[in-house]
């Protein structure tokens, strides 16, 4: 689980049905999927 609160603020920044999916599966989410659930504010690509 996550710390820091990070579990209760998902669930007040997206709908309750897509947090607990996130929270109880742990799976990982693409960039496009977050931005997509508005938790994502900007992608910013590295070229290194």
């Amino acid at each position: 689980m996550a710390d820091g609160g990070g579990v209760h603020g998902l669930t007040r920044a997206i709908p309750t049905k897509l947090a607990m999916e996130m929270i109880l599966t742990g799976s990982s989410i693409s960039s496009d999927r977050a931005n997509d659930m508005v938790i994502l504010n900007k992608t910013v690509t590295i070229v290194i």
